[in-house]
């Protein structure tokens, strides 16, 4: 066990780093097709996170129409407004 973790570790220093190109191929190929899970597996994901995991991709996803500093700006007009 102990030579393949020095072979692998080896290998890593060694081995040629991955082109532009190919790293860029690879984000867009799992930004379109999501990694799936294997089936033996599926039965041991807990319906709780799947529901969280669920919820962290539509949060995630969510764009507010204003962002912080513009919701205070127009606060501080709306005060102005009514002083």
């Amino acid at each position: 066990m102990k030579s393949i973790k020095l072979a692998k570790t080896k290998y890593n220093k060694t081995r040629d780093p991955a082109s532009k190109s190919s790293v860029t191929l690879m984000h867009r190929h799992v930004a379109n097709n999501p990694v799936a899970i294997h089936p033996q597996l599926l039965e041991m994901i807990d319906p709780k996170d799947v529901a969280l995991n669920d919820f962290k991709q539509q949060l995630s996803a969510y764009k507010p129409k204003q962002s912080v500093l513009e919701i205070n700006i127009v606060k501080s007009q709306d005060r102005s407004r009514i002083e």
